[in-house]
């Protein structure tokens, strides 16, 4: 397709693309494809004409210029794609109309192929919330003075038993190795009387510093697997700062989570400050 479309309506360029192609020799002189122009005077005129045509060839490595080993001037030698399409490139510069009918990779089509125009619903964009969003947690915030030393040590599995508590949970939730999350609750009510499937994953004090994405996990896989889980409302709770990347990488899993769902998927992270609210 791109050999005739740069071949295209010159009858020159043509001729001398047939020229160097045709024939069992690999390489074409200069002079011998100006001699193809006899009718053009004077002489030098046709090298010009020959040299403009073939130079267009090369500057789309259609041919490759090389040396003439007799007379060290230029000439052009055959490329072997080219050589085996030949007659092909030749019917489509005949014959454009018949371009359509050939697959490429801006027009992908085959022989005997039915195409089907499938239309994909958009999807309805994740909701990021937070705890004064979700009506299980908002009604047990607290707005008295807390006192900042209270999350320092808690371990993981204390915030996991406050939760269960606060949600009304009493299920057993044992950690091992392959778990998607850490709870996993369809108690949580996202607005009054709207209970949600809700996946979390908890941090504890084993996790030090500023929470991001290569902490969750050995292999920093846990948003990954916390996401697989069949839930509306996805959450990570850590007693410190959490990473805005925590939270981009939540966005991206919600996205592709939402495709799939009938349901609103909703995600979210509760902090230090959070848990104070929650926890005094």
């Amino acid at each position: 397709m791109r050999a005739a479309q740069v071949i295209g309506k010159s009858k020159q360029r043509r001729v001398i693309f047939e020229a160097i192609y045709k024939g069992k020799r690999m390489i074409k002189t200069a002079e011998e494809l100006a001699n193809l122009f006899t009718h053009i005077k004077p002489q030098n005129r046709r090298r010009i004409l020959a040299l403009d045509c073939a130079r267009a060839l090369v500057n789309d490595k259609l041919v490759e210029q090389v040396k003439d080993p007799k007379t060290k001037r230029a000439a052009y030698r055959k490329v072997g794609f080219y050589t085996k399409h030949r007659d092909r490139i030749l019917r489509i510069v005949d014959n454009p109309k018949g371009a359509e009918k050939i697959a490429t990779k801006q027009n992908p089509i085959g022989k005997n192929e039915a195409w089907v125009r499938i239309l994909v619903p958009k999807a309805a964009q994740p909701v990021f919330v937070t705890v004064g969003d979700i009506y299980s947690f908002a009604t047990n915030r607290k707005s008295i003075k807390i006192n900042p030393d209270l999350l320092r040590n808690i371990k993981e599995e204390e915030i996991k038993e406050r939760f269960k508590k606060i949600i009304k949970e009493s299920g057993v939730f044992k950690d091992w190795g392959g778990e998607k999350s850490d709870l996993y609750s369809t108690r949580v009510q996202i607005r009054k009387g709207k209970r949600v499937a809700t996946a979390i994953v908890f941090k504890g004090r084993a996790t030090k510093g500023k929470l991001t994405p290569e902490k969750m996990g050995k292999r920093g896989d846990q948003i990954d697997r916390l996401f697989q889980s069949a839930a509306e409302l996805f959450l990570v709770v850590y007693p410190g700062q959490i990473d805005e990347s925590i939270v981009n990488q939540m966005h991206v899993f919600a996205l592709a989570k939402a495709t799939t769902s009938k349901s609103p998927i909703y995600y979210g992270v509760i902090d230090h400050d959070d848990l104070l609210e929650l926890f005094s």
